[in-house]
């Protein structure tokens, strides 16, 4: 059984009594916007991240998922010896085959857990979700804009990893029914030692074929 791990990031009672207190002329939302967060492969214990969430949650008051793409219980990622995290990133960018197309099953089966997991969240509003990813998160955010799942609304990703976008298939093992495409941002360098020309062009001629608002 394939277990997600993350860690939720939301305002306490207290902080949001003591705001309306502040500011009672300012209405607080019945529901929350909801963000996802996809970690570098230093995994979901990097600081940066919690950084950002605390900072997106104090800012705008929504609710933060950092989800742990690794799924390991203790939240693990690389150090010195990577062949652990070699070998659980090879098995989550795997490339399956699905219905006759090629399909990464296991990353998008964990970004949709990830959705999911924080759409279930009460108070989270539902049709107003983004994302963000780094490096391997990114390439994430890359899988999550082809699956156009519903309420998904903007998504962004910096120095995205674009591995294996000429051998994958913009198909998905869910494609969601959303009429309303997210909004992609790609932030990345022209001269990133990481990305091949070759596998960013066939990017963008997907993501401008399948309608993709980038």
């Amino acid at each position: 059984k394939d277990t997600l791990y993350g860690h939720l990031v939301m305002r306490s009672s207290s902080k949001v009594t003591a705001l309306k207190q502040k500011a009672a002329t300012i209405p607080e939302p019945l529901e929350l916007p909801g963000i996802i967060l996809f970690h570098t492969g230093a995994g979901p214990r990097d600081v940066f991240l919690h950084w950002k969430a605390d900072s997106l949650v104090s800012k705008y008051n929504c609710v933060v998922l950092i989800a742990d793409l690794l799924s390991d219980r203790n939240g693990r990622a690389w150090d010195d010896d990577r062949s652990w995290y070699n070998h659980i990133r090879d098995e989550l960018l795997e490339i399956n085959e699905v219905g006759g197309n090629a399909v990464r099953t296991r990353l998008q089966r964990r970004i949709k857990a990830s959705v999911d997991a924080l759409q279930n969240i009460d108070g989270v509003r539902v049709n107003r979700m983004a994302g963000f990813g780094w490096c391997l998160g990114g390439q994430s955010v890359l899988e999550l804009s082809r699956m156009k799942i519903d309420g998904m609304s903007s998504l962004i990703s910096f120095h995205c990893v674009f591995d294996g976008v000429r051998k994958s298939s913009s198909n998905t093992i869910e494609k969601g029914t959303s009429t309303y495409l997210p909004k992609t941002l790609i932030c990345h360098g022209n001269d990133d030692p990481f990305v091949n020309r070759l596998d960013l062009e066939a990017f963008q001629r997907e993501m401008t074929e399948d309608g993709i608002l980038w």
